[in-house]
């Protein structure tokens, strides 16, 4: 049986499908055998540009408390010209991310759990960026330590949209905030970390672990890979700039 508590708010988690929820579904499935009883904080957003509720099978009995009850239906992914034209104006208008309307109800949701659950540890992820925020707050409010996950980098990160001086610095003191309450980092990558480093005094070289990215060998019971011998795959999961 675990033997402590972590409340894990992701405001992206299945059933959405996307790369974005694989991370930390692996880490509250997983999480349990080293002693930690997850319990997940999240949202349903009312639609998904990709549905999968085939994931949450993989994390069946898993106590997660959504901050809406809504039905899930999937949409259709937008054009790269409406990605960059909702980057621009929420940039504009919404800091640190179009999710900031979520954190007032996170709050109020995690704030019942946490008094009634009591858990050891705080642990958010992020994208969205709200989260870390969410997290902070409750750990800050209840003296809980926190454990920031970054997915991906905030301040200085070329997709998230900060189209004035005045935003950039809004966005590296917010993060700043975060950061001075959390308890551990933990990046993707050497790169990643060398980064919060870079940008903020207070951080030391203990501060942040790194978690890369990794697979999970259950997902590739019974498959039999198909080896041609004359041709020579390059594959890159994610994004090119």
């Amino acid at each position: 049986m675990p033997e402590k508590k972590v409340l894990v708010i992701a405001y992206y988690f299945p059933p959405m499908g996307l790369d974005g929820v694989q991370r930390t579904l692996k880490f509250v499935k997983y999480l349990p055998e080293f002693g930690w009883e997850p319990t997940v904080l999240t949202t349903s957003s009312g639609s998904y540009f990709a549905y999968d509720d085939s994931l949450l099978e993989e994390i069946a009995g898993t106590n997660i408390i959504r901050t809406e009850d809504k039905s899930t239906k999937q949409r259709k992914y937008p054009s790269t010209f409406n990605q960059k034209i909702g980057r621009f104006v929420n940039g504009f208008f919404m800091q640190p991310d179009s999710k900031i309307g979520w954190k007032k109800k996170a709050i109020a949701v995690g704030s019942k759990i946490i008094e009634e659950s009591k858990p050891d540890v705080i642990l958010s992820t992020a994208p969205p960026f709200t989260s870390h925020l969410v997290a902070a707050e409750l750990a800050d409010k209840y003296g809980i330590p926190l454990v920031l996950d970054y997915r991906d980098q905030w301040y200085g990160n070329p997709f998230n949209s900060m189209p004035t001086k005045f935003h950039k610095n809004y966005n590296k003191k917010l993060e700043e905030n975060v950061l001075y309450k959390s308890s551990k980092i933990i990046v993707i990558s050497r790169e990643q970390k060398e980064r919060l480093l870079k940008n903020y005094n207070l951080l030391k070289h203990n501060d942040i672990s790194i978690v890369t990215h990794g697979y999970d060998k259950s997902d590739f019971l019974g498959i039999t890979p198909k080896i041609d011998k004359n041709k020579f795959v390059i594959t890159h999961s994610g994004l090119f700039q």
